[in-house]
């Protein structure tokens, strides 16, 4: 009987990183563009939402890799601190580590990705990763 597991491709989260840091290192060229007919607004929606799609869709695969190959870790690589968690933001100095799997917890768990940008001279802004 054919194997009919379904495991997701732990490698298309490197491919999906690199996707993630392009649009950040596009994103102030992207800016400095002459704005005709309100590309800048509809630019800014597009890395807004595959920012938050990529975000999602690693933080998935992740995890389910994770739960799925127990102590034989796909993202070996990830191992260690990987963000900071501020939990009050009225005393940003109290932060904890996040490891790999509570930072793809918070991505899929959170209500609100927020960016951040970069003001420029054109007025625009660059995203800020």
């Amino acid at each position: 009987m054919a194997d009919d597991k379904h495991d997701p491709n732990a490698a298309s989260v490197l491919l999906d990183i690199y996707r993630l840091l392009s649009i950040f290192m596009a994103s102030e060229r992207f800016a400095t563009l002459a704005d005709k007919d309100g590309v800048q607004k509809v630019f800014a929606n597009i890395e807004r939402d595959e920012i938050t799609r990529i975000l999602l869709s690693v933080a998935a695969t992740i995890r389910l890799v994770e739960d799925r190959t127990f102590k034989e870790k796909a993202f070996d690589w990830f191992v260690g601190p990987r963000g900071e968690l501020v939990e009050d933001v009225q005393k940003p100095s109290t932060s904890k580590n996040l490891d790999i799997r509570e930072a793809c917890n918070k991505i899929l768990h959170s209500q609100h990705i927020a960016s951040e940008r970069r003001p420029l001279s054109t007025g625009r802004g660059a995203l800020e990763p």
